[in-house]
């Protein structure tokens, strides 16, 4: 029900598999040395408590994908004894994994054809027995692209519209590999123009180079945060999280939310927490952030311009304020984003389309400011509060449902 208020319509869920013993860190290790790929570790539940999640899932019209460790294994993991061949050896002929202070890791051999088998096989298992739809490649950016070809292959033979996404920021993997690559581009952006490093044509240039850089239309991952990167709020200040969720739920691709992010959740670091007991922060729970994020997420939903429409920067005379249209079949929304930490006055051009929404205020959708909105008299220009996110739309919602 949790998610389901929030309105997401996937779920990502980082191995439950059991984690090696040898040279383990933390009581519960890292959840990334997995020892077995078909197991699944008691504390988390049976195969019928998996079974039971990806039904009620499917019941509520989540989508689930599995995280899949794609180039390594627990030191002491089920086959380094049976099959060493299909783990990589060092000089002195020891099973290792050449990445440092990863110890407890047992790197998989990719010339090895039956290892590669081996695993293709354990992937079919997870989508046949448990219905995943889509696995997460865990640093597919360090495993040969061939073999990413023979998964997707493979894998769409067992069901033909499973998702993969790939934890790298290689065009190439879009070709034949992968239907959706990562990109963190958003966080450093938007980090640097808070700090005044770039400006808002550098955003736009910089945002600009990476998307021409990729095929058209290839799906990129937009994440704040991610599970190897620290909190957005410990990343640009608390104030700053509002209005970079504003971008990130708003932008071209498909928004990547850490559990917790949606309520400024504050004592997970990285992946690492949960090497020991951990929980989150419910006590930290701030409902004005998850409300933003629920109205955001929403909109997105019921309104093909943020995922099937076009997509256009507007210029604006702040350099703190980010502002673009996104539209589709008739339909725009006008974003503007303060990203300082000061009052606004952003000014338009007043031929631009922007003039347009700001002139009526019956276009006015949704802003996150406590202040009176105040528009100057030609129309082109109006005054926002710090850290504000204001959203105007013209024309009529084509998909049902209603703000």
């Amino acid at each position: 029900s949790y998610f389901k208020e929030l309105g997401i319509n996937t779920l990502w869920l980082m191995p439950f598999n059991e984690v090696g013993q040898e040279r383990r860190i933390g009581t519960y290790g890292d959840p990334y040395a997995v020892k077995d790929f078909y197991s699944i570790d008691p504390a988390f539940g049976t195969k019928e408590d998996v079974l039971f999640f990806m039904r009620k899932a499917h019941e509520n019209g989540i989508r689930v994908i599995l995280d899949w460790v794609l180039n390594r294994a627990s030191a002491d993991h089920i086959l380094t004894k049976s099959h060493p061949e299909y783990f990589t050896h060092n000089d002195q002929r020891e099973i290792y994994y050449d990445v440092p202070l990863r110890e407890y890791f047992a790197g998989l051999e990719f010339s090895n054809r039956d290892m590669r088998q081996y695993v293709i096989e354990a992937m079919k298992y997870w989508i046949t027995e448990f219905d995943f739809d889509g696995i997460r490649l865990d640093d597919s950016d360090i495993t040969p692209y061939d073999f990413l070809t023979e998964i997707k292959q493979a894998l769409q033979e067992v069901k033909s519209d499973l998702i993969l996404i790939s934890q790298s920021y290689d065009e190439y993997h879009h070709l034949e590999s992968c239907d959706l690559t990562y990109n963190g581009n958003p966080r450093i952006l938007i980090r640097q123009m808070i700090e005044g490093t770039i400006t808002q044509q550098d955003f736009i240039t910089i945002h600009n180079s990476y998307k021409y850089s990729f095929p058209k239309n290839a799906l990129r991952m937009n994440w704040l945060e991610e599970k190897e990167q620290s909190r957005i709020c410990e990343y640009l200040g608390a104030e700053y999280a509002e209005p970079a969720v504003s971008i990130l739920l708003t932008l071209e691709g498909v928004p990547l939310v850490m559990m917790g992010q949606e309520f400024n959740e504050d004592t997970m670091a990285t992946w690492t927490s949960l090497f020991d007991e951990y929980k989150l922060n419910w006590d930290s729970f701030d409902t004005r952030m998850f409300e933003h994020y629920k109205f955001l997420i929403r909109l997105r939903t019921i309104e093909p311009a943020f995922w099937a429409g076009e997509f256009e920067f507007i210029r604006n005379s702040n350099s703190g304020v980010l502002s673009y249209i996104r539209q589709h079949e008739g339909v725009q929304f006008l974003i503007i984003v303060n990203l300082s930490s000061e009052p606004a006055l952003v000014q338009f051009d007043p031929k631009s389309q922007a003039d347009e929404f700001i002139r009526d205020k019956r276009h006015l959708l949704y802003r996150t400011g406590r202040d009176e909105l105040h528009t100057e008299q030609d129309g082109s220009a109006l005054w926002m509060n710090r850290y504000e996110t204001i959203i105007y739309k013209t024309g009529e919602c084509m998909k049902g449902g209603s703000l």
